[in-house]
């Protein structure tokens, strides 16, 4: 009788080993997908928002392409004498004011003294002295984006405060040259737009994802009992 009652009770142990190593292997395979899993999304969607920035650069760009375009036409009626270089550096200034996109963003025009020309934001005063202007990351601002126009167009990443806001974001901006005026026209859109958006699809994916892996967690402790 013994015999058998230390039979069952080895038996029993084993199993309860065998479950155990089941429920300890499931974990890790979890642990292990996890892991996987989340390397995988972390790297998409930095790639994602890498692709949404080069977007919203294409984006910018190809609206300081537009005005530089308008403004060229004008200067070219001026050329055939129909109107006055006068009448068109106002019609010019006057549009660039006027322009908006995606919202608040807005389009800017400086002299090559770092003087403001125009700005949609109406944050900023015309006619006002940017030349020495240093950014809150330490960025002499009309020094780089004139010289960015110089070279024939390109962008600047900076901090910039937007209308309305109390601190300043990652901002990067595009910055055009207008030959004949020595104008500098440029534009910009803040990183942190793109985050939000970003920021929005991952609480979406966890909130999808997480009840999922709880249950596997749950019912591999179980397995583990």
């Amino acid at each position: 009788m013994s015999l058998r009652v230390e039979f069952e009770t080895q038996m029993n142990s084993q199993n309860s080993g065998f479950q155990m190593s089941i429920g300890l292997r499931f974990l890790t395979i979890i642990a292990i997908a996890v892991t996987i899993m989340s390397a995988g999304t972390v790297y998409a969607i930095w790639q994602f928002r890498q692709s949404m920035i080069e977007l919203r650069q294409g984006q910018v760009r190809s609206v300081i392409e537009t005005a530089a375009s308008h403004i060229q036409g004008l200067q070219s009626r001026v050329a055939a004498g129909e109107i006055t270089e006068a009448v068109a550096e106002k019609l010019s200034l006057e549009a660039i004011s006027a322009i908006r996109f995606e919202g608040t963003n807005y389009i800017f025009a400086y002299d090559r003294n770092g003087l403001m020309l125009a700005s949609g934001n109406p944050e900023l005063v015309v006619g006002s002295d940017m030349s020495g202007y240093v950014t809150a990351d330490g960025q002499h601002l009309m020094k780089e984006m004139i010289a960015a126009a110089d070279a024939g167009g390109g962008f600047i990443s900076y901090l910039w405060k937007r209308p309305g806001e109390a601190s300043p974001s990652r901002k990067i901006s595009y910055a055009a040259k207008i030959p004949k005026w020595g104008w500098m026209i440029g534009s910009g859109t803040h990183v942190w737009d793109v985050d939000v958006g970003i920021l929005k699809t991952v609480a979406w994916i966890a909130a999808g994802c997480t009840p999922a892996m709880a249950a596997f967690v749950v019912f591999a402790l179980w397995l583990s009992r």
